[in-house]
């Protein structure tokens, strides 16, 4: 996993994908490097919001933390993504032409 900001990055392996999600990975990283995530669970798409990685909140500067798989955007919560072997997850902390939240 990578997780990259303007002020901030890290990477953390994993050696074990089985029933993984996106999400389950992140805060096994956050946990392990001793950092903080701020989420938010979403009835509607059943899956969870990360609204702030390591005190980095959505909407600073008109940037959001989204996720990448294999350097594709996935289209997905990070809770419904299911990580196989191999995969490499990127969080990015950018602009995005989608998403706006209030």
């Amino acid at each position: 996993m990578k997780i990259v900001s303007s002020d901030w990055n890290l990477e953390y392996m994993n050696v074990n994908t089985e029933n993984v999600t996106v999400a389950d990975f992140l805060f096994e990283c956050a946990n392990h490097n001793n950092f903080t995530i701020k989420k938010k669970y979403w009835k509607g798409y059943k899956s969870f919001l990360i609204e702030a990685i390591n005190g980095i909140e959505n909407g600073e500067g008109d940037r959001y933390w989204q996720y990448y798989v294999n350097g594709k955007f996935a289209d997905v919560g990070c809770s419904n993504y299911f990580l196989h072997d191999n995969d490499v997850v990127e969080w990015r902390f950018e602009p995005s032409g989608w998403i706006s939240i209030s």
